[in-house]
This record gives C-alpha cells, structure tokens and sequence, in this order.
C-alpha cells in the first residue's frame, strides 16, 4: 500500500502545474495551460494566437498571388463575333447602292458599332441599372463574393462582360473563384470604357436572338442606337437582366417599374448628369399603336419574328446568299453570321409588280376585272392534305434582266420559297420567259435568217443576282 501512495503521488507531481520560480521549461503546446482555470486551460496564450494569424494571412496571400499569377486571361469566345448578314434591294439613288432591306439571314442578330457611336446616355443608363460602383470600384469585391457566395445574384457588369466576352468555366466553386480572378485582371488591364463599349456590343435583350445595343435599339424602336433617346436607353437598361419576361409587350408594369428604378437612379447619383426636372420630363416609352411608322417617337415596335425564307422573295435571299458567299469565298454558314450587307440588284418597283402579277396569275385575279373567281389552282389556299390545291398542276416563274450587263431586276418562281424550294426560274426544264421567243423568231426574219436555217446557242452563263457583298 505503501508503495502504490508513492506511486501515486508521484504521478500526481508530474501532471501538476510547475512551482512558481520552476526552471521547468513551459512548452506553447503543453494542455492544459498552467495557471489557468476552467475552459482557458485549453485555449491558446495570445502570442500563440498571434503568430498562428499571421502564419495563416501569409499562407492566404502567398497562395491567392500564386493562384492570381496562374490563371490566365482566356481567349476570346468566337461566338461574340457572329453578326448578322443582311440583304438589300438595289437603289441607284443611294451612294452605296443599298436600298430597303429585303431581310436577314436566321441566326445571332448583332451588329458591332464602334464606342464614339454609342451616346453618352445609353451608357450612363446602363451603368445605372447594372452597377452604380462600376467606375469608382475594381472587382476585387467580384473575388470575395466568388468566395462567400453559392450564386453570385447580382454580378458586377465586369463580371456580366466577362461571362458573354470570353470562354471561361465557371462551373464549380473553383470555376467561379477563377471566373472572378480572370474579371479582377480584365477590370485591371481594361479601360472601363473599353469593357463598357464591349459588354455593350454582346450583351442579350431578347426578341429572338438579339445582341449588342445596335441590334437592340432595331428590335425595340427600329433606329439605330446613335439616335436613342435617353427615356429609350432607359427602357432598354432596365430589362437587360430578363429581357424576355419584362420586355414591354409581354410585362408592360414590370418594364416601367425597371425604368422608373434607372432614371431614378441617375438623377440620384452624381456621377450620372440627370436632374430632376429632366427626369420629371421623361415619359415611359409605351408600345407604338398599330399603323404607325415604325421609329417614330420613343414607342416600342412590336415584335414580329422574321421567318426569312417566307413569300415569293424567299427565293431572292436563297440565291443572293449562296452566289454572295461564293463571291467572297467563305462557307455559307460562316458568311449568314459574318456581318456581311448584300446588295442586289434586284428592284423593289419592279419585283413588287413580278410578285403581284405571279401571284395574281395564279389566283386568278391577274385581269383585274372585279367579275372574276379565283381559279382552281390557287397556291394559297391550302386543301384537306398538305399539298397546296395547285400541286402539279401549274407554275409560274418570270424574271427580268438588264440587257446591258445580264443582271436580275425582278424574279419570281413561286408564291411561298418556304413550302416550295424549287427555283423554276434557274433551275427548271422549261425555261422562264419562253413566250418572247416569238418575239426573237419575228426579229431574226427582219434581220434575213431563213426559218429552215438553225444556229447552236449552247448553254449560257449569267449571273444570277449579280450581288456585291461587304463586310460590317
């Protein structure tokens, strides 16, 4: 028993707190801590705590400037550079030879303008609505939410421009942490005019697939983005982050309460130039009234999805479009997203008059004459199957030429290019115009060629549109 209380109390020497004046050595991680009663036994002395945050910062620094120099600046995304190719008639009138648009081509409607064309208001509003502190701020604050936040909400419009501009992952809680690291060095090797300008041309509002304020300001008040207005800018500011759900002609309340929120906010923040009283001036840009003339004022067009190929002139943008990309020498997938302007030389005057005289042969309605019935073989009346009444029975096609160079004024093969992609005019066995053949016969018996004499034509070669294509 003896024994057993000296080792005992031995034990209990050695796990008691050192003698006051001990030369026993104290250890930082000696636990519990002598001298110290209760919880504080076990927490660490102040110095400990000190040098274990400053380890930790330097760890954090070290590894946030190796993580920081290690992600790079990706490449661009190609698709941002997808605008839209258009097709004109003909116009000897206007220097550049281009006159009313005749259509677009499907796809990305965008079209790139430079900064200078851009006013002042248009982008002061979007700096508005999208992010107050863009000038006076870097993203390092597009880093801490990257850190802290499952889903960034409310992304600064560097961090929006980044997004649509460039290939990056953002997938992941790393993806997002590298997402913003790669905005933090756009925002720093970038003017914020040059991100502004960029974010401005790529941006999407809706209606279809249009991108980029020039695109935007056509879709919504049929002008271009140099000639907005700032109760416009406003409007188009505003709905940028659901431009489908709060485009005025599906969510009118919703699109006035985004403008309300932008000119406010322009006329509170000093940085914007708005005053009160002007903005008192502003008024709400409501949805135009059917009939008007679309760009008049600041209504809102409506939106009416273009199907391109639809009607007679479907065949004229087929045609422009295959001989326009061969003319340039691209694929035709890359020439209807490369921002190219067609210029026919199709007149409008006169395809307007092959359409309605194809048309109206095949209605029966061609005579004029009030007391007539549309013939059987109407194309647009559509019978119990999904043949078009006419199906097989009657065609017609008709173009007109210029003789001095061979180039196409007007042309027609068909009511719709849509339901019916045969192109009879260049492609069909009996060829469009024979019926001036008599013409020819009477001219060549003038000229003293016998009946019974024959001459070997060949086949002959025009061009088709005669297009010029130019790139935007």
């Amino acid at each position: 028993m003896e024994g057993m209380s000296d080792a005992t109390g031995d034990r209990k020497d050695a796990l008691s707190d050192p003698e006051p004046g001990s030369d026993e050595p104290r250890h930082p991680w000696a636990y519990p801590r002598p001298r110290r009663h209760g919880v504080r036994r076990w927490l660490p002395s102040w110095r400990l705590g000190s040098v274990a945050g400053v380890v930790v910062v330097c760890l954090v620094v070290v590894v946030g400037a190796v993580g920081y120099a290690s992600v790079e600046i990706p490449a661009f995304n190609a698709e941002i550079n997808h605008q839209t190719t258009s097709v004109y008639f003909a116009d000897p009138a206007d220097p550049a030879g281009r006159g009313e648009k005749m259509g677009d081509y499907p796809g990305v409607r965008r079209e790139i303008v430079d900064c200078g064309e851009i006013p002042r208001h248009v982008k002061e509003a979007v700096v508005a609505s999208e992010d107050r502190g863009f000038y006076s701020s870097g993203d390092v604050r597009g880093v801490a939410r990257a850190l802290f936040n499952a889903e960034d909400r409310n992304p600064t419009l560097t961090r929006q421009y980044v997004d649509n501009f460039y290939s990056t992952s953002g997938s992941g809680y790393f993806g997002r942490l590298s997402d913003a690291v790669v905005t933090a060095k756009v925002s720093r090797e970038q003017s914020k005019d040059t991100i502004l300008c960029n974010y401005l041309n790529v941006v999407y509002w809706g209606r279809g697939q249009t991108h980029g304020i020039q695109a935007a300001a056509q879709a919504y008040f049929a002008k271009d983005a140099k000639d907005l207005t700032v109760t416009q800018a406003a409007l188009l500011a505003g709905i940028i982050p659901s431009p489908v759900n709060w485009d005025p002609a599906n969510n009118p309340e919703k699109a006035e309460q985004r403008w309300e929120r932008t000119v406010t906010t322009m006329v509170e923040d000093k940085d914007f130039p708005l005053t009160a009283a002007q903005k008192d001036e502003l008024v709400f840009p409501s949805m135009c009234q059917p009939g008007g003339t679309p760009g008049a004022g600041d209504c809102v067009i409506a939106f009416q999805p273009e199907s391109v190929y639809e009607g007679p002139n479907g065949y004229l943008m087929e045609m422009a479009g295959q001989e326009a990309a061969d003319l340039v020498g691209v694929p035709r997938a890359d020439f209807t997203r490369g921002g190219y302007t067609v210029i026919t030389t199709v007149d409008q005057r006169m395809q307007d008059m092959a359409v309605a005289s194809g048309n109206g042969l095949l209605d029966g309605t061609l005579n004029a004459n009030p007391g007539s019935t549309p013939s059987q073989c109407d194309p647009n009346v559509e019978p119990a199957g999904a043949e078009p009444a006419c199906a097989g029975m009657l065609h017609v096609a008709m173009v007109t030429l210029d003789p001095s160079d061979g180039s196409i004024r007007a042309l027609y093969s068909g009511p719709d290019y849509a339901k019916d992609q045969d192109n009879r005019v260049t492609r069909g066995v009996v060829q469009a115009g024979s019926t001036f053949k008599p013409f020819t016969l009477v001219a060549a018996l003038e000229n003293g060629v016998s009946p019974d004499s024959a001459a070997r034509t060949g086949r002959s070669s025009i061009s088709t549109t005669a297009a010029t294509a130019t790139s935007t």
